[in-house]
């Protein structure tokens, strides 16, 4: 994926909060790429959280981890 994929030429600056999940044992898209793009970007917010366990492919612990981030992260910041 990352001969494919530039991180930093889809920007490094956002006017929202940004998360990254990250797995761990990710082959496809190594912890040390996404933490290195992740450093580079300005957000109001940002944060970077990485899997034990955890490698590219959906699983119970990544749905886990996205279903509290949106839960305890972002579900606050949302205004009627």
């Amino acid at each position: 994926m990352l001969s494919h994929i530039d991180l930093p030429a889809l920007g490094t600056t956002f006017p929202m909060p940004v998360f990254i999940i990250q797995g761990k044992e990710d082959l496809l898209t190594m912890p040390t790429v996404t933490k290195a793009y992740f450093d580079r970007i300005k957000a109001p917010t940002k944060k970077y959280i990485l899997l034990d366990k955890v490698g590219h492919d959906p699983n119970p612990l990544m749905v886990d981890a996205q279903f509290q981030v949106l839960k305890t992260q972002i579900a606050p910041l949302v205004h009627d």
